[in-house]
């Protein structure tokens, strides 16, 4: 049974070995009730008080992870709502005030100790008690840090849902009857295991910089935009409105916008779409070359045929240039890509989410960067994604890469003895392994990395008071039940307009959309996320 500092008293005769072994005793005590409150007066002869001191926060404790177990992700939905992040930031200054009164308490007994037996100074005692007492309020210090730096980037990056409100959207009728089409299979590709030296880096200016958006061409009738019918207007106060249809669906746009460019394009199209009742997903990638897409309501009045006769994305630099047209949303361009995209698609488009590429390579090297197998050697010049940078000449490999977010990007970007089909595989292949790679560990470990990386870097219209349910309902899907689909020719192809630029089918673009997501045409392997080149441990 461990001594007491009442035994040092009653026992005077004690040798100086004695009172050594009662002050090593207290620095134990201390250490572990840094640890846990009210275990060091276990040690120190006080179990009653160390019982009563330790049970409080061991039954909070347990509830909360009881709670958290019953929730998806053991309730990481928890940190996107205000009520409850304010409720976090109080609980962490009440728990950091109460290990500071439980080791106070320590150090009272311990000091009392001392004056009694006069066994050595209180001066160590008070030291040792100022450096502990700061082990216990630094945690806590970084703690509520980290959650009102989590709390100002959820207000900035995300709008409050009256300033997100969706307009009325003049799309299209969905195709009604049962739709017997099935999906496209891609391209077999076949992975080299042997693992190879990634990329080798040389920094020089490249002979030719890329062009500027292709002019206009004129479109077919093939092109023209079918009559459209108003949807009802739907005000998204909260998730409900939008999940009327059963389905979420969200436009990811990725810009080329960067040091030395004149204007952003959309370097990247993918629609995301999540059907709630089924399970299923899909990442539907969109050529940005496509040709007579349906114009949105708001720049109708400049296209009387109903159709936009440039690229796609081009598209999106005219509602950066018509940003009046678009009031109301966080980046007109995205807007107006969605509004022409859902009128292909069939369905209105829910949110938008934009980012550079500087803000691309800025999170893949917040997770960690990212591990895939490339089927056939890639090789590229990179434009400078962030400032001060320089052309940059990357060469990566076939076999399984991990890549930095410049490589990243350079594989996701290059053209070079490829197509812009090709390209678009790689980014849905991307987008994959960062889905299966980027846990929910891994996130909450990087959290102030990614915080660093995303905020300036990303616009998105989802509302804050959605984030929980999207959240919620992504960590409910299953890599298994997504699919990734590229509406490339010539399969997804009505026609080529003049210059060889494809014209949409809508009809099989829709199809392939509504068959992925009611799951009515089983897709072949190389479709589904899961197994696509997105390696996985």
């Amino acid at each position: 049974m461990p001594f007491s500092d009442a035994d040092l008293e009653r026992r005077p005769a004690r040798t100086s070995a004695i009172r050594a072994l009662a002050g090593w005793r207290a620095a134990i005590a201390f250490i572990t009730s840094v640890l846990w409150p009210g275990a060091g007066h276990w040690i120190a002869g006080r179990p009653w008080r160390g019982l009563a001191l330790g049970v409080p926060p061991a039954l909070a404790l347990g509830f909360l992870l009881w709670q958290a177990s019953q929730l998806p992700g053991w309730g990481v939905t928890w940190l996107l709502r205000p009520s409850v992040l304010r409720g976090l930031m109080i609980g962490n200054i009440v728990l950091g005030s109460y290990r500071a009164v439980a080791l106070l308490d320590l150090v009272r007994i311990a000091l009392a100790g001392r004056s009694r037996s006069c066994a050595g100074k209180r001066g160590p005692y008070l030291v040792l008690a100022a450096l502990l007492a700061g082990l216990v309020a630094a945690p806590h210090g970084a703690v509520g840090v980290l959650l009102a730096r989590w709390s100002h980037f959820l207000d900035t990056s995300f709008p409050a849902a009256a300033e997100s409100s969706i307009q009325p959207l003049p799309i299209d009728a969905l195709p009604a009857g049962p739709r017997n089409s099935t999906l496209a299979p891609a391209r077999a590709t076949s992975v080299v295991p042997t693992p190879s030296p990634v990329s080798t880096r040389t920094v020089l200016l490249p002979p030719v910089r890329e062009l500027p958006p292709a002019q206009r061409i004129a479109s077919t009738p093939r092109a023209e935009a079918s009559p459209t019918v108003p949807v009802l207007q739907r005000a998204a106060t909260t998730i409900e409105p939008v999940l009327a249809d059963g389905r979420i669906v969200v436009l990811l746009v990725g810009t080329d916008a960067g040091p030395g460019r004149w204007s952003a394009r959309a370097d990247t199209i993918v629609i995301v779409a999540l059907d709630v009742e089924s399970g299923r997903g899909g990442l539907f990638g969109v050529p940005r070359n496509l040709v007579g897409l349906p114009i949105p309501r708001e720049l109708a009045d400049l296209y009387p045929d109903g159709s936009w006769p440039g690229l796609a994305n081009a598209l999106y630099t005219l509602g950066l240039q018509r940003a009046e047209r678009f009031p109301n949303a966080v980046d007109p361009g995205a807007a107006a890509l969605a509004r022409s995209l859902e009128q292909l698609i069939g369905m209105p488009i829910d949110y938008s989410v934009v980012v550079d590429m500087g803000g691309f390579v800025r999170v893949v090297d917040a997770l960690g960067g990212v591990t895939i197998d490339v089927p056939q050697p890639v090789s590229t010049w990179l434009s400078p994604p962030l400032p001060g940078e320089d052309w940059v000449y990357y060469e990566i490999p076939a076999g399984r890469q991990h890549l930095d977010g410049h490589e990243a990007l350079a594989y996701a970007r290059s053209r070079t003895g490829t197509s812009d089909y090709d390209r678009m595989q790689r980014q849905r292949c991307l987008l994959g392994a960062l889905w299966r790679q980027a846990d929910w560990p891994t996130v909450l470990f990087r959290l102030p990395q990614l915080l660093a990386a995303v905020e300036g870097a990303v616009r998105t219209d989802i509302p804050r008071e959605a984030l929980p349910q999207l959240v919620q309902m992504a960590l409910g899907v299953r890599a298994e039940a997504i699919v990734t689909l590229g509406f490339t020719p010539p399969r997804y192809v009505a026609g080529w307009a003049p210059g060889g630029y494809p014209i949409p089918d809508r009809d099989r673009i829709r199809d392939a959309i509504e068959d992925a997501l009611a799951g009515s045409g089983e897709p072949e392997p190389e479709t589904r996320l899961a197994s696509s080149c997105s390696w996985s441990p």
